[in-house]
């Protein structure tokens, strides 16, 4: 059976209209809670969640944290709906992450996103080779990220994407920032990721060699039984 398309609005669409709430990465929810705590300390930031879907992260980063200045985004508008029935105190807006020509360059301090990038890349049937419409999908979004964000403004994106397929895609110097990567949950059967990009710092040599070669490691296959089985075997194949 062919898998979903994750990349399209429609499916999103079709999928908010009758879930309620789905926490991706959800086993280590409060682990990426505390780590978004210790990168990000400045409280009164500008924050930018990419992605929001129905996750309770937008509220839990208002409510828990204490951020002051949150706006929570999402390609799809029910889900913007839906959303901002259930936290009507919170800003919600539609955004098209690849083009998001209505926020001005240098508009946020930071911007968090989990496993919404992962949308993208499920879309292909191996994480090795990018095909032309995933490359320009993320490129568009990250170039897009890196002007929205502030001098020095970090970008935190949280994903089920290994090292090896993630950094060299995130480490290109047409970003302008640096990137540092993190595992999650160590010791557990499946790893999830933290890739803390900062702006204006520069790429260490490691990780802009490795944006400039194919890599020829061998993945390890995954068995993951889940409702989303196809999203996490595509990306971690």
């Amino acid at each position: 059976m062919k898998p979903p398309d994750y990349s399209s609005v429609s499916y999103w669409d079709d999928r908010y209209g009758s879930e309620d709430g789905h926490e991706w990465l959800g086993p280590c929810y409060q682990k990426i809670l505390d780590l978004i705590e210790k990168e990000l300390p400045d409280r009164n930031a500008r924050v930018l969640v990419l992605g929001c879907g129905t996750s309770r992260l937008s509220s839990d980063l208002v409510r828990g944290l204490g951020f002051l200045r949150v706006v929570n985004s999402d390609v799809s508008s029910v889900c913007i709906a839906r959303q901002r029935d259930r936290f009507p105190d919170l800003e919600w807006r539609e955004v098209d992450m690849t083009r998001m020509s209505g926020i001005p360059d240098a508009t946020f301090d930071a911007v968090v996103e989990k496993a919404t990038l992962d949308a993208l890349f499920a879309s292909d049937p191996s994480p090795w080779t990018l095909s032309p419409r995933t490359e320009a999908a993320v490129d568009a979004t990250l170039s897009e990220v890196a002007r929205i964000l502030s001098p020095h403004g970090r970008f935190l994106s949280i994903s089920f994407g290994q090292p090896h397929f993630r950094e060299p895609v995130l480490a290109r110097g047409r970003y302008g920032w640096s990137v540092c990567s993190q595992v999650l949950n160590q010791g557990d059967s499946f790893h999830y990721y933290l890739y803390a990009m900062t702006k204006g710092e520069p790429l260490v040599d490691c990780h802009r060699w490795k944006s400039e070669l194919v890599m020829s490691a061998v993945a390890t296959q995954q068995l993951i039984e889940d409702n989303d089985d196809g999203f996490l075997y595509n990306i971690c194949l």
